[in-house]
């Protein structure tokens, strides 16, 4: 029996790596990596301070690559949109991810507020008075407990970060 050697490297996010291999890996295979983003936008700058044509996305586009074997380049369509994402946001910079990355928040402030309201409810009642938990804030707020993703209701440790420790 064969036994093959499991490789023991890990893939690592944007937040946990060098500085080093931040600039040089693409976040996905057909996006180009910081450093490819710094070249496009230097090539373009020094173009602008001579005078030239800054409108030659096709051979900006073999200037640099994209994904991270080094051999693809992007498509002229994409760098132009590139340039379009660069010059509409000032606060742009090479490796720039935007304000909406990652998934969406399901437990909204909004159903927070609802699940806090009933369990504080729930607390001062005077004719049946209880403690807020997880059991209560499904029996009391059955659509601000269910997750939209899942169909389900969120998990207990969801639920209970709205009430206070």
């Amino acid at each position: 029996m064969v036994h093959q050697k499991r490789s023991t490297k890990r893939v690592r996010s944007h937040d946990t790596m060098s500085v080093k291999d931040f600039w040089i890996t693409a976040p996905r295979d057909d996006a180009m990596p910081p450093l490819e983003q710094a070249k496009l936008w230097g090539l373009r700058h020094a173009m602008q301070a001579l005078g030239e044509e800054t409108d030659c996305f096709q051979w900006f586009s073999e200037q640099v690559t994209v994904g991270n074997d080094g051999e693809h380049n992007p498509s002229r369509q994409a760098v132009e949109k590139f340039f379009q994402r660069v010059d509409a946001n000032p606060q742009w910079y090479p490796g720039y991810k935007g304000p909406n990355v990652g998934r969406p928040i399901e437990l909204t402030a909004q159903k927070r507020k609802i699940i806090a309201r009933s369990q504080m409810r729930l607390k001062r009642s005077k004719s049946n008075p209880g403690e807020p938990s997880y059991a209560a804030a499904l029996a009391a707020e059955p659509e601000a407990t269910l997750n939209p993703t899942t169909g389900k209701p969120f998990s207990r440790p969801k639920i209970n970060e709205v009430f206070p420790k």
